[in-house]
């Protein structure tokens, strides 16, 4: 879990009505899925902790654009893996996005710009760059949650 009060300082004063939204989506362990990695993609518990911390990163920017923002290879694998416990992830995101709303993962954009866009956000809502060797995934972006269909 990341503590907000620790890592506050990754959120630039500008966006402190963010700050909020952000220490919630934060308290998200989602250990499920960082096991999954360890076993299946045989990352290490470091490796899935990163991409959790940066998958939840990610996601967060939706709370402040509808743009398209394009996700690095180490969050989209940690996506992918979240996205196949369906019901713990409809649930997750109607806690984080509304009753109804469904963060939707559409691939097939091409990263260009999106992908330097995205950077920027980063840069400019948490004061650093994603690491130095992230690369953008090449199958997604998401788009801005949209009602489930039940």
């Amino acid at each position: 879990m990341i503590d907000f009060n620790e890592h506050s300082h990754f959120i630039k004063p500008m966006h402190n009505e963010f700050s909020g939204r952000f220490n919630n989506l934060c308290s998200s362990e989602l250990g499920f899925v960082k096991e999954r990695l360890k076993k299946i993609c045989l990352w290490t518990e470091e490796d899935a902790e990163e991409a959790r911390k940066d998958f939840l990163r990610f996601v967060s920017l939706t709370f402040v654009t509808t743009e398209t923002i394009v996700p690095s290879k180490q969050v989209d694998e940690f996506w992918h893996n979240f996205i196949l416990f369906t019901r713990p992830y409809v649930d997750w995101s109607e806690s984080h996005w509304g009753r109804g709303v469904y963060l939707h993962h559409n691939p097939g954009h091409i990263p260009g710009k999106a992908w330097e866009h995205t950077q920027g956000m980063v840069l400019d809502i948490f004061g650093a760059n994603w690491p130095h060797d992230a690369q953008a995934a090449s199958c997604c972006s998401p788009p801005p949650p949209e009602p489930a269909l039940n």
